[in-house]
C-alpha cells in the first residue's frame, strides 16, 4: 500500500483504517478481522477517538480493544495509531483545560497499552482549542506523543494554529469525499504544508 510522508515524518499508509465502531457495533471478531486483513495489505495507519463510540457505548470501546488486539497481535512497532481528544465527553465540555487533557491522554495510553500515542488530535475546534492545543505540545515535548493534529478545523482556525504554534499540526482530519472536495481548502493547507485527511471519504453512504 503506497505510504505519504508527513510533514512531521511519520510515513502513514494512504489509506487509513477507521475504528470508530470497533468493540460497540462492530464486534471484536469483525474487528479483528478488518484489522488483520488491513494489515496483510500493507497498511499501517488506524484511526480513533477517546469517545469512540460514546452513543453507542461508554465511548472506550473503541481504544480498548485495539489494546487488546495490538497486545495478542504484539505489532504495535508496525502500526502507526492516531486518536483524538478535547470532545465533549461525560458532560466535561469541548476545548478541554490541561489538567483534562493530560487525565485523557493518559487513559488513551491506558487503554491503547502503550507508552506513547504516534498521532493525537484536536478533536474540535470549539472551546479554548489554543488551550487543547497547547497541552498536546506539551506532552509532545514529554514524549508522550510523538506528532500532534487537528480535526474538523475550519481553514482560518487551522491557519491560526499552523501560524502560532510551537509545533505545526502534522494533519488536519475533514470531512472530504467526491461530494465535498474542499479544493480551496486543499490550497490553504498546502500553503501552511499540513496534510489534510479525509474522513468519511466514501461520503458515509449517503449518496447512492
Amino acid at each position: 500500500m503506497k505510504k505519504i510522508l508527513l510533514p512531521n515524518g511519520l510515513n502513514v499508509s494512504e489509506v487509513a483504517l477507521g475504528a470508530m465502531m470497533f468493540g460497540s457495533t462492530t464486534s471484536k471478531k469483525e474487528s479483528y478481522e478488518a484489522l488483520d486483513l488491513y494489515m496483510d495489505m500493507g497498511g499501517n495507519f488506524i484511526d480513533t477517538s477517546n469517545n469512540y463510540a460514546h452513543w453507542a457505548g461508554t465511548g472506550d470501546e473503541s481504544e480498548t480493544l485495539l489494546g487488546e488486539w495490538l497486545r495478542e497481535r504484539g505489532c504495535r512497532d508496525r502500526v502507526i495509531i492516531a486518536t483524538k481528544v478535547g470532545f465533549d465527553r461525560h458532560g466535561k465540555g469541548a476545548g478541554l483545560k490541561k489538567e483534562q487533557i493530560e487525565y485523557w491522554v493518559d487513559e488513551s495510553l491506558r487503554k491503547l497499552g502503550t507508552d506513547y500515542i504516534d498521532l493525537c488530535l484536536v478533536h474540535q475546534p470549539f472551546g479554548d482549542y489554543f488551550g487543547s492545543y497547547k497541552a498536546l505540545e506539551d506532552l509532545y515535548f514529554e514524549g508522550k506523543i510523538k506528532a500532534i493534529g487537528i480535526s474538523n478545523f475550519y481553514d482560518y482556525k487551522m491557519v491560526d494554529i499552523a501560524s502560532f504554534a510551537r509545533v505545526k499540526p502534522a494533519v488536519n482530519q475533514v470531512e472530504l469525499h467526491p461530494f465535498h472536495q474542499r479544493i480551496e481548502s486543499k490550497e490553504w493547507h498546502d500553503r501552511y504544508d499540513v496534510q489534510m485527511q479525509a474522513w468519511a471519504p466514501l461520503g458515509q453512504a449517503r449518496v447512492n
